[in-house]
């Protein structure tokens, strides 16, 4: 009975236990995390204008609180005089514009006349194991870009087409050291950027070991109740 007793209590602490260290650990948004303000950058964000992917950014575009968005609706962000543009939708639904419909749950990029990219840039805060979760889709029937998560710390590429409301989805695992860069990188694919405004979200979870932690603990308390009714 005390033995059993021992093994619940043990079972009840691992939960606990694996149920903090989650709560610890932050889960960085790229939407909700994105400044309503001109700050650039933004804790472990920052927001970019390149000339190519992967090479050293400059940060040229500027902070509106108001783009003019033709379709109306309110909208905060970094656009410059070549049309590049990294956008929050401020408003409580969607942004329909020029054939575009925006909804709240993305951010916009759009790449630029001279063949800039958008890149919305995330840098390591600590060493260690990350998950990464991206999606892009095209936000216009005439949506023709190019989308990239680049990797630093393994100078990994990973790459898609957008074709019109088509969307992709990267999951990606990698071990990044403080400092480390993820590039989420939106371009014209070489052609006209003209409807090429793509959304974007990225999920990135530090050490999602923990998960897999909590997961343990509560079949450990799982089994343990099954043994006090047998």
């Amino acid at each position: 009975m005390e033995l059993n007793r021992l093994k619940s209590a043990v079972s009840v602490l691992l939960v606990g236990t694996a149920f903090a260290a989650a709560l610890q650990a932050n889960v960085y948004n790229a939407v909700s995390d994105f400044p309503i303000s001109a700050t650039n950058p933004n804790g472990v964000w920052s927001y970019w204008v390149m000339d190519s992917v992967g090479t050293q950014g400059f940060t040229s575009a500027q902070f509106t609180s108001n783009p003019g968005l033709a379709g109306g609706g309110t909208a905060s962000g970094y656009v410059d005089t070549a049309d590049t543009a990294i956008l929050r939708n401020m408003s409580t639904g969607d942004i329909n514009y020029l054939g575009t419909t925006w909804p709240n749950s993305l951010l916009l990029l759009h790449p630029g006349t001279g063949g800039q990219y958008s890149v919305v840039r995330f840098t390591a805060p600590n060493t260690g194991q990350y998950q990464i979760a991206a999606l892009f889709v095209g936000l216009n029937s005439e949506t023709s870009s190019d989308v990239h998560v680049v990797v630093s710390s393994d100078h990994s590429d990973h790459t898609a087409n957008i074709s019109g409301t088509q969307q992709n989805n990267f999951v990606i695992n990698a071990t990044l050291q403080t400092g480390d860069t993820i590039d989420f990188t939106v371009g014209n694919s070489g052609t006209s950027n003209i409807g090429d405004s793509t959304g974007f979200n990225a999920l990135i979870t530090p050490e999602p070991g923990f998960y897999g932690l909590l997961a343990l603990g509560l079949a450990g308390l799982g089994a343990a109740v099954i043994r006090r009714h047998k």
